[in-house]
C-alpha cells in the first residue's frame, strides 16, 4: 500500500537533518518489512468501500475489526449499517479474519472462551449477508 512505500522510500533517501541521526544503521530490513511482521491495524472508522481496499491492501492478517464502542468518531453507533457499507461482500474467509482470527493471533486468545462471547454479542454474518447477495 502507499503507507509502506513511502516508508520505504523515505527511509532510503539521504537526510540531511541531524535531527533525527543515524536512524538506518541498525535497520536489517525495510519500514514495510518491519510492519509486516510487528503492526496491526484496527479499522474501527468505517466509512465505504475504500474501507475494503485498504484491508486488502494491508493483508487481511494485519487488519482487526473494532468498533471503538462508545466513541463515534468510530463506526458506533451505527455499526451494523457502517460495516454493511464498508465490508458487505467481502468474502466470508476475509471477514472471519478481521472479525478474529488476526485478534486471535496478536492477543494469544482462548477461542472457545471468545466464540461463546462473540455468539452472543459479536457482529452477525446475516448482517453481510444482504450485501453479499446483492452483488
Amino acid at each position: 500500500n502507499w503507507m509502506n512505500t513511502m516508508m520505504d522510500i523515505r527511509a532510503s533517501v539521504k537526510h540531511t537533518s541531524g535531527k533525527l541521526g543515524d536512524f538506518r544503521a541498525k535497520l536489517t530490513m525495510k519500514p514495510s518489512e518491519y510492519f509486516a511482521r510487528n503492526m496491526w491495524v484496527v479499522a474501527s472508522a468505517l466509512a465505504d468501500r475504500d474501507t475494503a481496499v485498504a484491508c486488502k491492501e494491508l493483508g487481511m492478517k494485519r487488519v482487526i475489526w473494532g468498533s471503538d464502542y462508545p466513541h463515534p468518531e468510530g463506526c458506533w453507533p451505527k455499526t451494523a449499517e457502517k460495516m454493511l457499507l464498508s465490508l458487505g461482500g467481502l468474502p466470508e474467509e476475509d471477514l472471519e479474519q478481521i472479525f478474529w482470527k488476526s485478534a486471535a493471533d496478536v492477543y494469544d486468545l482462548d477461542l472457545q472462551a471468545l466464540n461463546a462471547i462473540a455468539a452472543k454479542i459479536g457482529p452477525q454474518k446475516r448482517w453481510l449477508a444482504t450485501a453479499q447477495a446483492a452483488e
